[in-house]
């Protein structure tokens, strides 16, 4: 079993989606589904951490990610062998530009 790790801009992007969804859209309701389904997925990968494929990126970056979609958004996450980790690095909207997003975790 791996332990489940979320980097602080990992947190920061689920709390903006949560705010987001809950302000502009005004759906509090759709918002708390959203990251109780986000967390429980992520949840899943401490028994499953190879699941969800590998990010193919354009650019390569200085870690190997794998990307989980959950709704209109791409979990990024890198898996460590060593330390039975999962590390969530981000939580991204999938039309942004998700190569920029990555290079600067």
């Amino acid at each position: 079993m791996y332990k489940i790790e979320y980097l602080p801009c990992a947190l920061d992007d689920l709390k903006e989606i949560a705010g987001y969804i809950m302000d502009k859209l005004d759906n509090p309701i759709a918002a708390e589904n959203l990251v109780k389904e986000i967390v429980e997925k992520v949840d899943l990968l401490s028994d499953f951490p190879y699941s969800a494929p590998c990010y193919m990126p354009i650019k390569s970056l200085t870690h190997e990610y794998r990307k989980l979609l959950v709704k209109n958004y791409f979990i990024f996450y890198k898996v460590n062998e060593t330390e039975k980790t999962v590390t969530v690095a981000r939580i991204i909207y999938a039309r942004r530009n998700i190569g920029t997003l990555l290079e600067n975790t």
